[in-house]
This record gives C-alpha cells, structure tokens and sequence, in this order.
C-alpha cells in the first residue's frame, strides 16, 4: 500500500484537513471542476470521512457526466447507493418511520393540517416527507416539480457532502423537519427539563458526562437507524383499548380518520394508514417499541418512576382523544340530517379536510392534526407546554357544542336564549345553520 494512503487513513480515523487529501484519480477531473463552480461541495467533500477513504464523487454519482453540457446525466444518490457501503444502517431506515414519511403524506394528504398535502411540489410537504422512500414515479415528478435533489434520505439527516456522523448526533439534526406547528418535538424538547439540561452541558454549564438526553438518545438508542415511538406517527393503535370509554373514543377517531367504518370493520383508508405505519395496528409492535422506550428511560430513571411518567402521558393522550372524538360525535348529526354534504365516510365527519370543507370541519381537522398533536410531543417530550394546546383543545370543543346545537334548532326556532353573537358564530361554523334540520 503506497505511504500516502496510509497517511490519507489515518487523517480519516484521527481528524484531517481538506489539505492533506488527495483526490482519487477517478474523480480528480471532477474535483478540479467544481472547486471552480461549487466550491463549498469539494471544500465539505475533503473534510469528510468519505473523503479520507478514498469515496468520491463518481462512487456516488457514476462515471457519464463528464461536463458542464451534460450535469443532468450525473446519477443522484439513493438509499441503495448507500446502502453499497452502509447496508446495516440503510436496513434500519428501512423499517423505522423517516423511511415511511412519503408514504405518509400520501395516505392523509392533509395531516398536517395542510390544505391540499402539495405532495408534488419542491416545498412544503416534500421538504421534509421526501426523507421517506417513494417509487420512481413520484421521484421523477418531484423532479419535474423543481425538486430532483435531497431525496437519497440519508443526507436528511448526514448533510451533503460532509455526510457528518457528529452533525447527525446532534439534536440540531433534527429541528428543520421537528420544528414549529403541529410537528414541534424541538420546541417540547427544548421546553422540557431534558433539553435544558442537554444545552446546560453543550455550554459548558454542567459537566460533561452528566445526564443530558437528545433526540437521538431516545429514538435511536445505540445508533439505530429505525426511527420509531410506540404510539406511531398519529398516536393511534389497533386493536381498540380495553377500557370502554376509550375504546369508544378511539373508533369515533378511527372512522373519521376513514381507517374504520361505521360497524369497526375496515375503512377505506386503512390499508393506505397501515402501508405507511402511521397508527400501530399490531399490539406486540406497540409493546415492542413501549419495551425499547422503557428501557432506554431505565438508563437515567427507576422503573416505577418510568411507569408512572409514561402512564401520565398516556392519560394525557386518553383525556385528548375524548375532547376530539366528543367534538366529532357532536358535528356527527350534522351529516346524518343533511345539514352538511357526504364525506368520504359518508354521512360522518371526515377529518381529511378538502378545499369543500366546511368552517367546523376545518375546527375539527384542527383539533385532531394540531392541537392534539401538540399535546402528544409536548406530554410525551415532558414539556409543561402541552397544557396550552389541551385548553385550546377544550375551547374548541365548546366552540364545536355551541355552533352544533345553535345549527340543529335552526335559527328560526327555539333560539330566542341565544345571542346574535352566537348565532353570527354558529352561522360562520355551520353556513347551512339557518336550514332546518
């Protein structure tokens, strides 16, 4: 082996400037190029391990672009080209949630509250949900849509072309996709006791070594790549809990959601929600993931105070299912006696708001896709923030009762106790509210 590979190895094991790198033959007339055009990518390239292993650019981007006439040839790396040199991680994608994040969004292409999902365009949805794998289809329309690049998934999180294992460590990792809204796990993080003291030690306020849990730490204990929670992407499970009152709760959830019809049989959505695991549909799944969770808090924790941690959250999710099911069973009637047209499950209110959508629907997509959602990451993220979204979530609910009744009597019976206010409110929820039932 020549000396200066060896040199070169162990720069890549030690730490190395981008100076001490030679480039690969291979890849050296690419290299020369875009120092020119690109610098930033050859300058990230030569700091990273790949570079100190001799992986470089036609490893990644095959051998037939050649110049600046024919870019549009140079192949984009997928999973599978990872997977070349990393298939043990590329199999851990593969089973965890990132890698079901485009399945997703074409399940229920509004659950993020989003109108419409724009699953085909470059921003919005697709900045984040591309992490996921898709078939070449819907790869090659995104690419048609303005977004060929960042959808080999791994580079979501080992940014382009340092490809960092420390940049992927870090819980900033995280926060471009985990951030704001309905999907705001950074901000429950950063707000619970957790975050604080990991950036405690970041800033070298407490010592190094000392308790400081990250996203990584929980989701991914000993580094693997199968992102998963045990309550799935939309904390929703099958079979329905044992306990009646929640049971009930859940199958009104479950049928506006289209996973399960009217008599708890399948919905129509239930194969699209169980192809992307986007509720857990098998129990051992669920006491899987619970296990691994538990045990990773066991690292910092004494079971009974796990268990009893975990059991509040799961009662802080139980208590959020019935303020949002008790406001679909109130909007319910309005289907059922024509007041409000077919959904997709019929005469039921259907959570998977479309551009018809009526304004109380809109409330009750809200409360289900945002405002449960916040209580979910913050509760399950031991942030105290989850009591906002939780009393926003009940003032909603008598928003919902309020315009419900008002719009069930009619505006021309039986509401002389109500004010103009409130029927000016109901009338803006419910626009059919002046027909009579």
């Amino acid at each position: 082996m020549p000396a200066w590979h060896l040199t070169v190895i162990a720069a890549a094991l030690m730490g190395h400037a981008a100076s001490e790198i030679v480039v690969p033959s291979a890849s050296a007339a690419c290299a020369e190029c875009h120092a020119r055009v690109s610098p930033g990518i050859v300058q990230d390239w030569r700091l990273s391990r790949h570079a100190g292993v001799e992986v470089a650019c036609v490893d990644c981007h095959g051998r037939e672009h050649t110049s600046a006439n024919d870019a549009a040839r140079a192949s984009l790396p997928t999973p599978a080209t990872c997977a070349g040199c990393h298939p043990t991680q590329v199999a851990q994608f593969e089973r965890g949630k990132h890698a079901r994040a485009w399945a997703a969004i074409k399940a229920i292409p509004t659950f993020h509250n989003v109108q419409g999902g724009a699953t085909n365009g470059p921003t919005g949805c697709p900045s984040c949900h591309r992490i996921g794998l898709k078939p070449q289809a819907d790869t090659e329309a995104l690419g048609k849509a303005g977004a060929m690049h960042g959808q080999a998934s791994c580079d979501a999180c080992h940014t382009r072309h340092l490809f960092s294992v420390a940049e992927a460590q870090r819980p900033e990792a995280c926060r471009n996709c985990h951030s704001g809204g309905e999907h705001m796990q950074w901000e429950a993080w950063t707000g619970s006791k957790h975050g604080i003291r990991n950036q405690l030690v970041s800033s070298g306020v407490l010592p190094a070594g000392a308790a400081a849990p990250k996203c990584q730490g929980c989701h991914m204990p000993q580094g693997d790549h199968a992102v998963r929670a045990p309550w799935g992407s939309l904390g929703m499970r099958l079979p329905l809990p044992e306990e009646p009152e929640w049971a009930r709760d859940r199958a009104t959830l479950f049928r506006a959601l289209g996973v399960l019809d009217a008599n708890r049989g399948p919905g129509p959505r239930l194969r699209a929600v169980m192809d992307a695991e986007m509720a857990q549909i098998d129990k051992i799944d669920y006491d899987i993931e619970r296990g691994r969770l538990e045990a990773v808090c066991r690292g910092c924790h004494a079971q009974p105070f796990v268990r009893e941690q975990l059991d509040q959250r799961d009662a802080l999710l139980r208590d959020a299912d019935h303020t949002v099911a008790e406001a679909v069973r109130l909007v319910a009637p309005l289907f059922e006696r024509g007041m409000l047209p077919p959904t997709a499950n019929g005469r039921f209110p259907d959570l998977v708001v479309t551009g018809k959508a009526s304004p109380i629907e809109r409330v009750l997509a809200e409360m289900f896709f945002d405002l449960r959602a916040r209580v979910i990451a913050n509760g399950f993220h031991m942030s105290p923030a989850y009591v906002e979204a939780r009393v926003q979530l009940r003032r909603s609910l008598e928003e919902i009762r309020s315009a419900a009744e008002l719009a069930r009597r009619g505006s021309r019976a039986g509401t002389s106790a109500a004010s103009d206010a409130q029927r000016s409110a109901a009338r803006k929820l419910v626009p059919t509210s002046g027909r009579s039932p």
